[in-house]
């Protein structure tokens, strides 16, 4: 049954990716995030490129287009799924949820290097999103003998990459839809992650892949990442950015308490405050870009 709603589809790619923490998680316990994203975007290539051809969305880039393939897929896809996993690999997967998801505090002074004008509203999100930073990393009783502030760093510097991506793809001239470039753009980042592969001196065969891993990898790959970018950029189409913002909130939230429930991870009043300020701050971002967009709406009808 083909689901034309974008409703239903956002929804389903909400409990897709609110899923896709935990699942991962289980992955990364059996091989080397390395092993495991290289794989992941092995599998999400294939099924993305299967995704355009039954759609009648396949096309080779053109020359022109190579700006957007390349920068916008080493920042978006390589860069943040590459550091997100190894960041995953160290932390609990409720946690690495709402540290990627941070995406949006970045976003902010990120817009000023792009002429955005900022208001009191924007820099009150900031300062929201990074008090729940501090409170999820906690530096102040922070262990520097393990390797948990390694994890955090890798999150938060893939949730800027995520960012940084997020506006070159707003700023950049796209020549074709972003669906007809996305496999390509996967490609690329699995090239790229096999050359760090390569350079690490990871072998291409995992030695023990069991089934949980098997699974972990056929979900990342072919489910939360093939299937859940081209329902995001359907969606995107299809709804108001308001309404995406707002709705991928519960993301990490779903993540949160899958991992409480299934992972056994704790869940304390830190966790939870810190939780809460993040999502104020991406709230609050939400409610001021969409005042935004409503005054420059009057201003342009103003004669």
């Amino acid at each position: 049954m083909k689901i034309k709603s974008p409703f239903i589809i956002f929804v389903l790619l909400i409990l897709i990716w609110g899923m896709n923490f935990p699942i991962c998680k289980i992955g990364l316990e059996h091989i080397s995030s390395t092993q495991f994203i290289l794989f992941r975007f092995i599998l999400a290539t294939g099924t993305m490129f299967l995704i355009v051809i039954c759609s009648k969305n396949f096309v080779f880039p053109r020359v022109k287009d190579l700006p957007v393939v390349l920068i916008v897929s080493f920042f978006q896809i390589a860069l943040t799924l590459f550091l997100s996993n190894y960041g995953l690999s160290l932390l609990g997967a409720g946690k690495a949820s709402f540290l990627i998801y941070t995406t949006s505090v970045w976003v902010i002074p990120l817009s000023l290097f792009w002429g955005s004008r900022l208001v009191g509203l924007d820099w009150t999100s900031f300062i929201l999103g990074i008090l729940g930073v501090l409170f999820f990393v906690n530096p102040w009783y922070l262990n520097w003998h393990q390797k948990i502030w390694i994890g955090d760093s890798a999150m938060l510097v893939a949730s800027l990459c995520w960012a940084i991506g997020i506006m070159f793809a707003r700023h950049m001239k796209w020549h074709r839809p972003p669906l007809q470039l996305l496999s390509w753009q996967l490609l690329f980042a699995t090239l790229c992650t096999y050359a760090w592969a390569c350079f690490e001196g990871e072998r291409l065969v995992p030695p023990h892949m069991n089934l949980p891993t098997l699974a972990s990898l056929l979900y990342a790959g072919c489910i939360a990442t093939a299937v859940g970018y081209w329902a995001m950029i359907h969606v995107s189409i299809k709804l108001k950015p308001s309404v995406t913002s707002l709705g991928l909130i519960w993301v990490p939230i779903i993540s949160l308490v899958l991992s409480y429930l299934f992972l056994d991870e704790p869940v304390d009043w830190r966790i939870l405050c810190a939780a809460g300020f993040i999502m104020g701050g991406i709230l609050l971002h939400i409610y001021s870009e969409r005042r935004k967009q409503r005054q420059e709406q009057l201003f342009k009808e103003i004669p």
